[in-house]
């Protein structure tokens, strides 16, 4: 069985280098080296390597939850930033699936989905209840920050902070 690391990093590899059209479950395989029929009885399509990504993404960010004592901001806000760090590693890749999903809406779904799950795993991490209305509000920040994200050029990610902690104030979560 082979990690879903592995597959991970063989998406955003493929999606980095050539873009997410080009991402099929048969391309995923072959780079993996194993037979697509196995390997389509998890993946039916190339969407549902989103949740498996963003699922990553969490994982890694959620490694960062700051110790006790922490205000919830400042506990979702560094979480937060170590998924943008974890996203940074696989920015051509990370926009490609951004970009693709404006035009497919299966892929939007399985985006969206993913990302209220992770938001959602966040909220809780930072000490706060996962209710779907908190979650709404914090896919709206991340909305926010992803796009400040996007057009961040700083090498500390200093426009993604400011928009990051910004939307968090405005949109009250965590405080």
């Amino acid at each position: 069985m082979i990690k879903d690391r592995k597959i991970v990093d063989v998406i955003l590899k493929l999606a980095g280098r050539k873009g997410w059209a080009d991402v099929t479950v048969a391309s995923v395989a072959k780079a993996l080296r194993v037979a697509p029929a196995s390997f389509k009885k998890r993946f039916v399509s190339p969407e549902a390597f989103v949740p498996l990504v963003m699922a990553e993404a969490t994982r890694v960010s959620l490694a960062e939850v700051p110790s006790d004592g922490e205000s919830a901001h400042d506990a979702l806000f560094a979480i937060l930033m170590a998924r943008f760090d974890f996203l940074s590693a696989h920015k051509k890749a990370v926009l490609s699936i951004a970009s693709a999903a404006r035009e497919d809406r299966a892929l939007l779904r399985a985006w969206t989905g993913a990302c209220f799950e992770g938001m959602r795993q966040t909220l809780w991490a930072a000490g706060e209840k996962g209710q779907p209305l908190s979650v709404v509000a914090l896919m709206g920040v991340y909305g926010w920050a992803f796009w400040a994200w996007r057009n961040d050029d700083t090498s500390d990610l200093s426009k993604t902070m400011a928009a990051l902690d910004r939307a968090l104030r405005w949109y009250g979560v965590g405080s």
